[in-house]
């Protein structure tokens, strides 16, 4: 998977977010992937009938999530960053706090999101461990904890321009559910 892959199914990880929210707007974010995938037209049956369900909008956005996610955790810090648009941060803070989030984000630029998930996860494993009473050396929770912190900002940062990103990507989706949801009302009528 690349960054490019991560583009294609950028819907699809909206669709997921959608889902948490309001899950008739998922339907907009997977029309809006199809037609950008160029299939809009071909593939309207399966569209409408994965629509026509909570089931099927849940799998149809779990298929196409699955893919943004994979994309995005084999792509590298730097990569994902810029993903975001680094000059659309810029707009929120200007160039010299900008600079800063560049920075923290330059300390582990080559590092995939998934190994850092991965070293994460290992840290958590053995604080948790720690709390419910499994024993480790203080070295080790010590380098646990640091592990934590080491990527703590670029994290969070991510998470942000992740969401940033999806706030951009919002209106065209809402716009088709809306669309759609005014001309099967008008049709009643």
């Amino acid at each position: 998977m690349t960054i490019a892959d991560m583009q294609r199914y950028k819907y699809g990880g909206l669709a997921a977010k959608f889902l948490k929210e309001n899950p008739a707007l998922s339907i907009g974010s997977l029309e809006q992937l199809a037609s950008d995938l160029g299939i809009e037209d071909s593939a309207r049956g399966f569209i409408e009938g994965a629509a026509s369900s909570e089931e099927g909008i849940k799998r149809a956005t779990s298929v196409y999530y699955t893919k943004y996610q994979e994309a995005k955790e084999d792509t590298n810090i730097k990569e994902l960053y810029n993903f975001y648009e680094d000059e659309f941060i810029k707009t929120y803070i200007g160039n010299i706090k900008s600079t800063k989030l560049k920075d923290e984000i330059n300390k582990h630029s080559r590092k995939k999101l998934k190994d850092i998930v991965n070293e994460a996860k290992k840290a958590k494993y053995i604080l948790d461990g720690e709390e419910s009473g499994v024993t480790y050396t203080p070295a080790v929770i010590q380098d646990a904890k640091d592990t934590l912190d080491k990527y703590k900002k670029t994290m969070s940062i991510l998470a942000f321009a992740e969401e940033a990103y999806f706030e951009r990507l919002r209106a065209s989706a809402s716009q088709r559910t809306f669309k759609k949801m005014f001309e099967e009302i008008a049709d009643k009528i």
